[in-house]
């Protein structure tokens, strides 16, 4: 795997892409594009595998194309979700996705570690995972909701968010 992590079982990748003058005509509600490729491996011996490939424009998501359903990750195994390749104005994608997926992979009963974003995005996407519902404050039960913790790829710099 890409990260040295000693109980890394799986390794979700999120991976921005903006389609240049894709669907940019005069009076398009959907320009600009940005897709978003979700990628998963669960060593040992199994190739990267494509899981969907998301659409958004204008921090809405419009489309999702499903690769391979259902995933195949081992339940109640442990992993990481990375997000790789974000620009700025990407983060409402990268930040929906990344709940997208880690409701995804909890449904298999797996555990997420943690969420590993750029260091240069990594307060982008926290306010953007905000802006989804996230809270730096838990704001309800001990027991109950999400918790995500959003890591940055160095620097240090951590937190944990609740819904």
């Amino acid at each position: 795997m890409a990260d040295e992590d000693e109980w890394q079982e799986w390794q979700m990748t999120i991976t921005p892409q903006k389609f240049q003058r894709y669907l940019d005509y005069p009076g398009s509600k959907l320009h600009p594009l940005t897709k978003v490729t979700v990628t998963y491996m669960q060593p040992p011996n199994t190739p990267l595998t494509v899981y969907e490939d998301l659409y958004y424009t204008n921090s809405q998501a419009v489309g999702c194309k499903r690769q391979k359903d259902p995933i195949t990750i081992k339940p109640g195994t442990a992993g990481i979700i990375k997000i790789s390749g974000i620009e700025q104005n990407q983060s409402y994608a990268a930040a929906n996705a990344v709940l997208r997926v880690f409701l995804d992979v909890s449904l298999r009963q797996c555990m997420t570690k943690y969420i590993q974003v750029p260091y240069d995005s990594f307060d982008n996407v926290v306010m953007s995972l905000c802006n989804l519902g996230m809270h730096r404050h838990r704001t309800t039960g001990p027991e109950s909701g999400v918790t995500l913790q959003i890591v940055a790829d160095k620097g240090g710099q951590s937190v944990i968010l609740f819904q």
